[in-house]
């Protein structure tokens, strides 16, 4: 028996359980008194937490619990460090491994709406990934599970096989590999917060190669109307929008922020109308992957209802894509041949709780745009949109811009996580 004060712990009470497949995963229980693990879990609860935010993950988190200033070894947090040490050692023994001397380790809080998405942990000199559960108790109502990936022959992320929900006094550990994918499951609770103490041991020998993202062929542009000019925007557009001191407003804010919200730009009878048509069975919708990139539904543009059908293509317009640079002073408009072509890429995408699409510089759709456009139906509530990268709007379905070359965001925020808990949208890339 190891004496650490109340966190005392006997592997001769542990119990190890296992995956084999999709790869090796334990989850050993029991691994402290329980005394011990609640005022492990009190004294982590009394450090700073900070907000850790990207396209990818949403959550607190402490700095390093190797580099705290004033460490006290009669502390809890300082017997749980010493555990970490004597169980690298152990592992190191048990499985024949080449670990070095180095432990990352913090302490992290998921929230309501925090996440982390499906990724493979795969950095630098990672080499065995652990998580320690701190929660006395859990519903599996309120997510926060640990999901653990199948891939395919060529290493990409597929289906969803198993779920680990947080479990008291409970340490899972897994050697990192060439498709470790694991994901965090969306926090669905106000009543508390999923906390865990998490971290790599790592070695000089470590799995060393990039993490796996797909290239993609650009979608085949969509033939345009014949139809041109002023009268085919205002079938469509707002005439408030087709205004010079209204386009002048417009083009003062992108030249500032770069990004620009417009309410209420379609005709109210065509929004409505589509709304209608986007809820019929006549849109046939399909999962788009793999998940270490995105997952959402995507609309077969080859069999849409009539009016759907009229919008996409004019959006996809050369008279569209004239509008848009009028209005944003980007240059858009590319020749083809003896005629001038809009969007290069469009997609009708249906979005609920779960679902997301991650920033990364492998998609070919991505890699040259020059603008984004987005329309969305069935938003819960207007008032609930912002612009603002410092609103605390509790909404899902948020937008993150990152400007180049640094980590300044700007949030657009949907709230459809109450009564409407969908969202559909049209994405145009100009590039």
């Amino acid at each position: 028996m190891n004496q650490h004060n109340n966190l005392n712990f006997n592997p001769d009470a542990w119990s190890l359980q296992f995956i084999e497949t999709p790869f090796k995963l334990y989850r050993l229980t029991n691994v402290f008194s329980n005394e011990g693990v609640l005022e492990l879990k009190q004294e982590l609860e009394n450090l700073k937490f900070s907000d850790r935010m990207t396209d990818m993950y949403s959550f607190s988190q402490t700095e390093d619990l190797f580099n705290l200033k004033n460490k006290n070894k009669k502390t809890c947090i300082s017997k749980f460090l010493q555990f970490l040490e004597y169980f690298r050692t152990l592992l190191s023994k048990k499985y024949n491994l080449i670990l070095n001397s180095k432990i990352s380790v913090s302490c992290s809080r998921y929230s309501y709406g925090d996440y982390l998405l499906c990724h493979d942990d795969k950095c630098e000199d990672r080499y065995i990934a652990f998580i320690f559960y701190l929660n006395f108790s859990w519903n599996p109502e309120w997510g926060g599970s640990l999901d653990i990936f199948n891939h395919t022959d060529d290493e990409l992320p597929s289906e969803l096989i198993y779920n680990f929900y947080p479990k008291f006094n409970s340490l899972i550990f897994f050697e990192i590999g060439p498709y470790t994918y694991h994901q965090v499951a969306e926090v669905t609770t106000n009543e508390t917060s999923r906390i865990t103490i998490n971290g790599w041991y790592h070695s000089d020998e470590a799995f060393k190669i990039k993490s796996v993202f797909p290239h993609e062929s650009i979608i085949p542009f969509l033939d345009t109307h014949t139809k041109g000019g002023l009268l085919y925007l205002q079938h469509f557009i707002n005439a408030e929008f087709l205004k010079d001191e209204y386009t002048d407003l417009i083009v003062e804010n992108m030249q500032q922020t770069g990004v620009m919200m417009l309410q209420d730009v379609l005709k109210n009878h065509v929004f409505e109308r589509i709304s209608d048509e986007l809820n019929s069975s006549a849109v046939s919708w399909k999962k788009k992957g793999p998940p270490n990139s995105r997952r959402y539904d995507v609309a077969d543009l080859s069999i849409l209802p009539p009016l759907t059908k009229a919008l996409v293509t004019f959006c996809q317009s050369k008279y569209m894509c004239s509008y848009l640079e009028h209005i944003t002073q980007y240059k858009l408009l590319k020749k083809n041949k003896n005629d001038y072509v809009g969007a290069s890429f469009a997609e009708l995408q249906f979005w609920k709780s779960g679902y997301y699409s991650l920033l990364t510089d492998y998609d070919v759709n991505f890699k040259h745009s020059s603008l984004d456009i987005l329309l969305f139906f069935n938003v819960f509530d207007e008032k609930n949109c912002s612009l603002n990268k410092n609103d605390n709007v509790s909404s899902t379905g948020n937008i993150y811009y990152y400007k180049k070359g640094t980590t300044s965001v700007v949030k657009v925020g949907f709230l459809v996580s109450e009564t409407n808990d969908t969202l559909t949208s049209i994405t145009l890339i100009f590039s």
